[in-house]
């Protein structure tokens, strides 16, 4: 059951949480000195209901922030098929960011939009060799002059179309072509990302370099990456903390069961963290089980004591009774201690066998109300 004095304390720890987040929410973030100033507590105090803020909110807010970044690009795409296209610095200022912030969600959209466009190319490319082969099928085949015109496209773009039907493999050729540009594609991500999470991030004209291509196709394979990581981190980051503080309690359990706890500082060093991280799972594990540290230690005492005396009366019935030494020593501990335990024994001894007696001697007493 938790005490009153727990639930004042969980009650104030609750209205600084909710107090810095509408401080977050409303863009006026706190720092661990000012919430704590304002509740009264140190600064270590402050910290860590912006730490216990964070572990909250690390997931809950993904859906929020990726309805933010759609929305922004919502209007982004409104804006240029508009004919008013934003700047990366407009785009910013708009939704309160930086210049480099809106020139990463203009960068998505280009891609996005060269995306689309090389969709609808190589649909054009494919209708224009259906077309193709119909006429050449009825007798009538198009010169490259014909197909190009029908499709409103050049010359050139008419002879490529009809050089792919000619032997009959231009399905299967399109096909390999596009599954090795794709491969060097995916070879150019994986490259961007080993480089990234290696602490030497390529730019975009290294990048493209590296592949033999252009500085704006390295461009479009760090905004592949950079979208496609952008929320995968934070989940990623979430569920690391997530299995780091379970690692954390882990530890702090086994150290307490093992008669030798941590300290929250002995705890953070484990595992690289501050102090307040420390005494943070501390806390968390304290009050497991409904019991208090203090009550659950006790519980194991008593528990351990039991399984003593139980042994020196097995000795005893056995008439192979412990001296003090010998029961100290087969628990690990000293004479004081092993007879300490004989003299619990003792006393149950005495008081067992007269029990009955006693009973019968209270009842008579009962009766003739002398006691009344």
């Amino acid at each position: 059951m938790t005490r009153p004095g727990l639930q004042e304390l969980e009650r104030v720890r609750a209205e600084a949480r909710a107090e810095a987040r509408r401080a977050r929410d409303a863009g006026e973030p706190y720092s661990g000195e000012a919430l704590a100033k304002k509740f009264g507590k140190s600064a270590v105090w402050g910290r860590e209901r912006l730490v216990e803020l964070k572990i909250e909110g690390g997931v809950s807010r993904l859906p929020l922030q990726q309805q933010e970044v759609q929305r922004v690009r919502d209007e982004a795409r409104r804006a240029r098929d508009a004919g008013e296209p934003y700047t990366a610095v407009t785009l910013g200022e708009k939704f309160g960011r930086s210049g480099e912030w809106g020139r990463r969600q203009l960068a998505h959209l280009r891609d996005e939009g060269a995306t689309s466009r090389s969709v609808l190319d190589e649909q054009a490319r494919e209708a224009a060799r259906v077309e193709a082969r119909r006429a050449r099928d009825a007798g009538e085949p198009h010169t490259a002059a014909t197909l190009a015109e029908k499709f409103g496209k050049s010359w050139s773009w008419g002879r490529r179309q009809l050089a792919r039907i000619q032997d009959g493999s231009d399905a299967s050729q399109t096909v390999s072509q596009e599954q090795e540009k794709e491969r060097l594609r995916e070879e150019a991500r994986a490259e961007a990302r080993r480089a990234r999470d290696a602490g030497e991030p390529h730019s975009n004209a290294t990048l493209g370099k590296k592949f033999g291509k252009s500085k704006d196709w390295g461009r479009t394979r760090l905004a592949e990456i950079n979208s496609e990581s952008g929320v995968d981190r934070l989940v990623m980051r979430a569920e690391e903390r997530a299995q780091e503080h379970a690692a954390a309690r882990a530890e702090a359990r086994r150290a307490r069961d093992a008669g030798e706890p941590h300290s929250g500082e002995s705890l953070a060093k484990a595992f690289g963290k501050g102090a307040a991280w420390g005494w943070q799972r501390l806390r968390e594990i304290r009050n497991e089980g409904g019991l208090t540290l203090s009550e659950r230690h006790g519980r194991e005492r008593a528990q351990g004591l039991e399984e003593v005396r139980a042994e020196a009366r097995r000795a005893r019935d056995a008439d192979e009774p412990y001296t003090a030494e010998t029961l100290g020593k087969k628990f690990g501990r000293s004479r004081g201690w092993g007879r300490a335990r004989l003299a619990e024994n003792s006393a149950r001894w005495l008081v067992l066998p007269m029990l009955p007696r006693i009973l019968r001697v209270a009842c008579r007493r009962g009766t003739s109300g002398r006691w009344m």
